[in-house]
């Protein structure tokens, strides 16, 4: 419900389930998403797992010019079993005008060892610290998710 999306602090919004849709179908799906005012991430975007799942197949490039529009981040996932985003849907991420996020998706404290995976997957599609939300200051951080920032979000341009 919108209150109870409203009172956390942030919201990630993935894919969990129905990872066969037809193309056309997730992008609808995943675009619905991103116009939820409260959706602040998109995680693990693809959905992939290495070795055992391939990613659901969407129109990367509609969803991504409309995460960039409405101003929702997007996930790398540093989880080695996943690293999703790939290096370079990452970087064509950035190029959409998305900031993005490196996560751990760590399930323990020993999950947390994985971040440098996810920084590699970075690096090689040559992002900067800035073009990462979560290298900033927490305040900063806060402050540049979608329900926080100063200038409203729009609605997105969802072609291309």
């Amino acid at each position: 419900a919108d209150d109870c999306l409203a009172a956390l602090d942030i919201v990630i919004g993935s894919v969990h389930s129905a990872f066969s849709q037809e193309p056309e179908q997730m992008t609808d799906r995943l675009l619905r998403a991103l116009e939820c005012p409260w959706v602040d991430i998109l995680a693990h975007p693809t959905g992939r797992l290495l070795l055992k799942r391939e990613g659901y197949r969407y129109d990367m490039g509609r969803v991504f010019s409309a995460a960039a529009g409405y101003g929702v981040a997007v996930e790398i996932n540093s989880k080695v079993d996943r690293l999703d985003l790939r290096d370079t849907h990452a970087r064509l991420a950035k190029e959409r005008g998305l900031k993005l996020v490196i996560d751990s998706d760590a399930h323990s404290a020993t999950g947390l060892e994985g971040l440098r995976w996810g920084v590699l997957v970075a690096r090689r599609a040559w992002l900067t610290a800035d073009d990462i939300l979560n290298t900033r200051p927490i305040e900063q951080f806060r402050a540049s998710l979608r329900r926080r920032r100063s200038t409203p979000s729009h609605s997105p341009t969802t072609t291309g």
